[in-house]
């Protein structure tokens, strides 16, 4: 047989002019080959070629379907799409109706993707316990190990391994997209059953389900668990996949750094052209240094991800990705920017509203574009579009995993803005018992400092500072600035309406210094607007924020670092040092290292008694 790269082979494909069933099985063999290899584009042309060439009958259909599976692991859609009326015509069978359902799923018709890939699961005379699996069903029997004859005796009962392996990824990705974590994990443990390693989308089938069930657990509340099942070998020896739903668990569960490790060489594989296509780790990674207030190294991420889930046409990623953008440009206090991305979010749902199975797709999107309305709701400070922004997130994408959110319990910090205090204690009585029992500091510490604000408003002094204190302590084991940052706006506002206008102002001094620090120049703009309330000689100097450069030097200074040697760090020379840290001094309103120190300190130190 003809190497896939000699010439000859595209000559002789030139020059039939009619069908020729040799021809087209060279070409069949060669797409395959390319296809199993890095060459997806060659083999898409082999195998289209290969179908063009084909007389009627088996062979023909069966290049049909390697066609097809080649363009969509290519993420070519329409290409594929051209051969589903030839399918379609066809008699079912266990291989078409995996294709059309794959098909489907890509074009995001999940139902009608579901019901063609459980016939052709029942088809491949897989067990009944899981051929039972229904469309819609979310049960949660049957997610531990799979009841019944073990999926690796399929060949036994005339069934393809493969084959059901790849159908069963496909019904795990159906899960994925819907975040239903029963089914997540229901299918994965099918493929895991078989100790099947066939190739699918350019990954092993094992590999899949092993991300498949990871994310199944974090969605369940089982980080843990989900970070215990991939392994805790260095991210180089991870394998792609399970290396993102790693970093995904450490991330809801509050590990930012191992989040960060993850999911920063994550994105750096992809890049480089490892395959993934199960999400995105360039909006996880972006959400992990939102979470830890590297708002610049945010944006940088996050503008990547919005381009190229733009650029793909892949649905999928593109809500995640925008609604992180959102986030971060409504810290940073660009809000016009942050409601452009809440309106590419919206703009594409109402399409996707009158596409064949959009309403399906519709929850994840609105879910999407609520975020970045809470995002943009928090950076106003205003209550009332915060309480519209997180009643429809708290209706659309409830679960049962708090760390899932960066912002906390914003429902009830809405309820508490707009003095619907009872409401308020209802709803935080039970996001505070699902954080204290899957031990999230993040959302515990979100979950204290809205209970301090509940308690203030009350008039219940005692139970506010002791839940402030809560707060503060939950803050020092953790690197949030952001929710740090907020905290100390929330007890400066608890002290301020009790008329500790002292204790008040050291509290925003506190703030205004965590957001200058990190360029979160909407609240900053709410610490400078309070301390403006309290009285002019309150105001903490300029209100403009520091530079990158500032920044980095005021991190050096912290450190109790002398000028000479942050210059040496930074290769610069001592007086560039001196003149940074001279607008340092005046942005943040002390006069020396020793006071800029002990700003910083001081914002995670706790509440100043009264």
């Amino acid at each position: 047989m003809r190497s896939p790269r000699e010439p000859g082979l595209s000559h002789l494909a030139a020059a039939a002019l009619a069908p020729s069933e040799t021809v087209a099985a060279e070409l069949e063999a060669a797409g395959n080959a390319e296809a199993d290899g890095v060459d997806v584009a060659l083999a898409q042309l082999h195998l289209d070629t290969s179908v063009r060439l084909s007389p009627p009958g088996q062979g023909r259909e069966r290049r049909v379907l390697a066609a097809m599976e080649a363009h969509l692991r290519a993420r070519d859609t329409g290409r594929a799409k051209a051969y589903a009326p030839e399918l379609e015509r066809a008699e079912p069978q266990p291989r078409r109706d995996y294709m059309l359902g794959y098909l489907a799923r890509s074009e995001g018709r999940l139902a009608d993707a579901e019901a063609l890939l459980i016939r052709a699961w029942d088809l491949l005379d897989a067990p009944e316990e899981a051929s039972g699996r229904r469309a819609g069903s979310t049960a949660r029997e049957g997610l531990g190990e799979l009841p019944g004859v073990p999926i690796g005796s399929w060949r036994a009962h005339g069934g393809d391994d493969e084959l059901a392996g790849k159908v069963a990824v496909e019904l795990g990705a159906i899960a994925h997209a819907r975040w239903s974590a029963p089914d997540l994990l229901y299918w994965a443990n099918a493929v895991l059953a078989s100790g099947h390693r066939a190739s699918v989308h350019g990954a092993s089938v094992l590999h899949l389900a092993r991300y498949f069930k990871a994310v199944g657990l974090a969605l369940d509340g089982a980080c843990a668990e989900a970070v215990a099942l991939v392994g805790t070998a260095p991210p180089g020896a991870v394998e792609l996949h399970e290396l993102v739903a790693r970093g995904m668990a450490r991330l809801w569960s509050d590990d930012l750094a191992g989040a960060y490790d993850d999911l920063a060489l994550a994105a750096s594989r992809a890049k480089a052209g490892e395959v993934l296509h199960v999400g995105q780790p360039l909006a996880l990674l972006a959400e992990t240094c939102y979470r830890l207030g590297r708002l610049e190294e945010a944006a940088t991420h996050i503008e990547l991800a919005c381009s190229i889930a733009d650029a793909s046409g892949w649905r999928w990623d593109s809500p995640a990705a925008h609604a992180r953008a959102g986030y971060v440009a409504a810290a940073t206090g660009d809000l016009p920017t942050a409601e452009a991305h809440g309106g590419v979010i919206t703009e594409t749902a109402s399409r996707i509203a009158n596409e064949p199975g959009g309403q399906e797709r519709l929850r994840g999107w609105v879910a999407a574009a609520a975020g970045v309305n809470v995002a943009v709701a928090l950076a106003r400070g205003d209550p009332e579009a915060l309480l519209t922004a997180a009643a429809s997130a708290a209706e659309i994408a409830a679960s049962v995993e708090p760390g899932i959110s960066p912002f906390g319990p914003v429902l009830a910090e809405a309820l508490v803005g707009l003095g619907r205090l009872e409401d308020a204690a209802a709803v935080l009585d039970v996001y505070d018992k699902r954080a204290a029992e899957l031990g999230r500091r993040s959302a515990q510490m979100s979950s204290a400092r809205v209970r301090g604000s509940l308690c203030a408003a009350r008039g219940d002094l005692e139970g506010a500072r002791l839940a402030f204190e809560a707060a503060f302590a939950l803050g020092r084991s953790m690197q949030l600035p952001l929710e740090s940052g907020r905290l100390q706006l929330a007890y400066a506002d608890a002290l301020a309406t009790r008329g500790d206008r002292r204790g008040a102002t050291g509290h925003l001094r506190a703030a205004r210094a965590i957001f200058a620090r990190t360029g979160a120049l909407a609240y900053l703009k709410q610490a400078d607007t309070a301390l403006a309330c309290l009285g002019p000689d309150n105001h903490a100097g300029s209100a403009g924020v520091l530079t990158a450069a500032e920044q980095t030097v005021a991190r050096l200074a912290e450190r109790r670092l002398t000028n000479r040697e942050i210059a040496e760090q930074l290769a610069v020379s001592p007086k560039t040092v001196e003149y940074h840290l001279s607008h340092i001094y005046a942005k943040l309103g002390v006069h020396n290292r020793a006071e800029l120190a002990r700003m910083i300190e001081n914002a995670l130190d706790g509440p100043t008694r009264p």
